[in-house]
């Protein structure tokens, strides 16, 4: 059996609340490939460095526990190696294909045997029951599928596009659209433009920059202009999340090297009695960033932060050169990561992974 046909699997980590945790194949892909292959594609050595000064930092912090997170990291960046340089490009929307599958599967035996057991969700004025799906959780579940969304659409497999947009309503998950929306929005621009290459490279770019500047974003916004009707509206329009970016935020500048990775939220419990009464909201539990370049930030500290961004410009800039419609995909999966703590995700290696594959 070759590898590759186990990939799909990687996404049953919690189907029908079933902890079966799959999402460890690609972590055995990447020890595998680095056992055998000895090698990393250099676009990844700066973020290797990066874990490695990190887990000085968790050292020094005596969370033994977020060492595997760290490994887990690494071994991510040796899955996506895997994928750049050892299956072929087309397995990719094979690969799509089945996970689509798979989703469509576990969200059909979710209905019939457990029903909506976590409630429903505003969907846009719609009333929606909620499914966790394979991932076990509404949003990351919702993300994955954008992004194999985005893959269908470019790959101009229009049908299997259609049909992943419908399957993402069973998460009802918001921001899972976003990721689709942005990416149409762009397109439109591009054509707009008479396909012009500066004016749709000079947007791309800019979006680019606008989404990893968020954490400069957070920081301006609550010590420079200091509105506190600004930031009630910016908490509520993010379901609170800004409340706690705010001071993640203020973390990442305090400490340049990171609290260490999977060691913010339990530094903000242990030093933070309430986080919500600096906005006059009542008090709300201490969570975690939920959104990815926050939690790079604080965890990594701005230093690490900046490696990070140039990492993700890196790759934005090989997108581009196959193809302006795979950059304004990959810009677009950003997006989704404004809301969530992805750092681990399958979907944002795999996706790297199929963008450093079409370099070949």
């Amino acid at each position: 059996m070759k590898i590759k046909t186990i990939i799909p699997l990687s996404i049953l980590k919690k189907p029908l609340f079933i902890p079966i945790y799959l999402n460890i194949i690609p972590l055995i892909i990447g020890f595998y490939f680095f056992i055998t292959k000895l090698k990393l594609k250099r676009i990844f050595i700066p973020i290797l460095c990066i874990i490695l000064v990190n887990i000085a930092v968790v050292i020094y912090q005596e969370n033994y526990f977020s060492i595997l997170k760290e490994l887990q990291l690494i071994l991510l960046l040796f899955f996506s190696s895997y994928l750049a340089s050892q299956i072929s490009h087309s397995s990719f929307i094979s690969t799509a294909k089945i996970i689509l599958f798979l989703s469509l599967l576990i969200f059909t035996l979710e209905y019939i045997t457990l029903g909506p057991v976590l409630g429903y969700r505003d969907f846009f004025g719609i009333k929606l029951p909620r499914y966790v799906g394979p991932i076990g959780e509404f949003n990351f579940t919702g993300l994955l599928l954008s992004g194999i969304s985005l893959i269908f659409l470019i790959n101009r497999k229009y049908l299997f596009f259609i049909i992943t947009l419908f399957v993402m309503l069973f998460p009802a998950s918001r921001g899972a659209y976003l990721p689709v929306i942005v990416f149409l929005f762009v397109v439109f621009l591009h054509l707009l433009t008479q396909r012009n290459r500066k004016i749709s490279k000079f947007i791309l770019y800019s979006l680019f920059y606008t989404i990893v500047s968020y954490p400069f974003i957070v920081y301006f916004i609550h010590h420079s202009l200091g509105n506190i009707e600004i930031e009630k509206t910016l908490a509520i329009f993010s379901s609170m999340r800004y409340v706690y970016h705010v001071h993640y935020v203020d973390l990442g500048f305090h400490f340049p090297f990171g609290l260490g990775y999977f060691n913010g939220l339990e530094y903000l419990r242990n030093n933070i009695t309430s986080i919500g009464g600096l906005f006059i909201f009542n008090y709300l539990p201490i969570l975690e960033q939920h959104c990815m370049y926050i939690q790079i930030f604080s965890e990594f500290g701005f230093i690490g932060y900046i490696v990070f961004i140039l990492f993700f410009r890196r790759i934005l800039v090989i997108a581009y050169q196959q193809s302006f419609l795979l950059a304004a995909a990959w810009v677009s999966i950003l997006t989704g990561f404004l809301f969530l703590n992805g750092l681990s995700e399958f979907i944002l290696f795999f996706f790297i992974g199929y963008i450093l594959n079409g370099r070949k």
